[in-house]
């Protein structure tokens, strides 16, 4: 009994845990009473057609079809239906528009928990082959860290990331927005449409990093929440391939890439959270064969199938994939006219550089002048604080704009951007 520590279950974390400030900005939402009141953390306001922002159709057919029989559709009933896998493999490798060559050699695993948990795959189907103290080119290292010892993100990337790197036990470490400085080691995690700004970074920079990740044999982790976000305003094909086009950069020139795809934002699956796939697109045959059995490995180890509201989403790509791709470009089109709305609202203020062709996506970060949340809380409109120890900062979902309202609360906001 003398040597007990207490602290098998209560290690202490470092520093107090936070309140995550998308939560705060709901609940202070929510206890607004105002009729008027506008949420600028989630985007759950109309469109010009008086509509909320558009709801799953395809998908929620197929998980209320499941439902009839999920004893023996799903958990450790539910063997591999694989003509469905396969359908869907191929449904995500159109959203990235993947060639033949490359799609033939590409290796996709099924996780829950939405794009976090293709995310949490991902970083372990890369971490199972290079252990601590080892080297991505199989010398050892100093015995210290190894080259995927630590997670490295852009700066003001979502906060989720340092709770994946947490649950990973990895350090957690940022780095340029832009990708200028480029860590020696880590496992880098990079956003086609940076995830927290909506900063788009430009292709040339996706060659360049390519380049040297190739050259280093080094893995990279795309993620990639927001397929054809960053160009709503196309006709959807277009878009698709225009928003691909980073993961192309990669591809081509020899990187590693494992893209975690989420569908929640897409699909407008929020009320469901169907989980992500892990997409690994690999170089060579034998690479793909190695990789699929790693994963399959990995996948056994959370019993090998996939929760039910997955499998739902699985079953509508292989059974209704133009009923999703309707449901996705119907997203896509409320998200133009959001965005044409807030580039019409702001022009001439300092918001307006935040709606140019350099951003993309649901979010902006703005900064703001102090006192800026309590005062567009007066008017009832509410939304995340984002700021630093120097810096006010608000952050704003796009679609959280009104149509009907639009010039009242994009001048609003406006009116307190610095």
């Amino acid at each position: 009994m003398g040597l007990m520590t207490h602290v098998a279950l209560g290690v202490p974390l470092e520093g107090p845990p936070a309140l995550d400030p998308n939560i705060v900005a709901n609940q202070r939402f929510r206890a607004d009473a105002s009729p008027g009141k506008v949420n600028l953390a989630v985007g759950t306001n109309v469109g010009a057609d008086g509509k909320p922002w558009s709801q799953a159709v395809a998908y929620p057919a197929a998980l209320a079809a499941l439902v009839q029989s999920v004893g023996t559709a799903c958990g450790s009933y539910n063997a591999p239906d694989l003509p469905r896998l396969a359908a869907a493999k191929k449904f995500v490798c159109d959203m990235i528009d993947l060639p033949a060559p490359v799609r033939a050699r590409t290796v996709v695993s099924w996780a829950t928990g939405g794009g976090s948990g293709a995310l949490n795959r991902a970083t372990a189907f890369i971490r199972a082959q290079h252990p601590r103290g080892e080297r991505g080119d199989g010398e050892r290292d100093d015995g210290e860290r190894g080259e995927y010892d630590a997670m490295v993100v852009q700066a003001d990337s979502w906060p989720g990331y340092r709770s994946v790197a947490y649950g990973s036990a990895l350090p957690f470490e940022q780095c340029p927005l832009d990708f200028s400085e480029i860590p020696a080691r880590g496992l880098i995690v990079a956003q086609t449409i940076h995830n927290g700004t909506g900063r788009l970074v430009d292709d040339a920079v996706w060659r360049a990093m390519g380049t040297q990740f190739a050259a280093r044999d080094r893995a990279l982790i795309v993620d990639f929440p927001y397929a054809g976000f960053d160009h709503s305003d196309r006709p959807y094909r277009e878009a698709m391939h225009a928003s691909a086009s980073a993961i192309h950069a990669l591809v081509d020139a020899g990187t590693p890439v494992i893209v975690a795809f989420g569908p929640t934002k897409v699909f407008n699956t929020f009320a469901y959270r169907p989980g992500g796939a892990a997409i690994v697109i690999c170089r060579t045959g034998d690479e793909a064969a190695a990789a699929d059995a790693r994963m399959k490995r990995i996948e056994r180890g959370s019993t090998g199938f996939i929760d039910a509201v997955t499998l739902a989403l699985v079953h509508a790509m292989a059974d209704n994939p133009d009923g999703l791709r309707a449901d996705h470009a119907a997203i896509l089109a409320r998200l133009a006219e959001t965005a044409h709305d807030w580039r019409r609202h702001a022009a001439g203020s300092p918001l307006e550089r935040y709606f140019t062709s350099a951003f993309g996506g649901l979010f902006r970060i703005v900064p703001v002048k102090p006192g800026a949340i309590d005062r567009l809380a007066a008017q009832h409109i509410h939304a995340v604080d984002a700021s630093t120890a120097s810096n006010p900062r608000i952050r704003i979902n796009t679609m959280g704009l009104p149509h009907g309202r639009a010039a009242e609360i994009a001048a609003a906001v406006a009116a307190e951007v610095v």
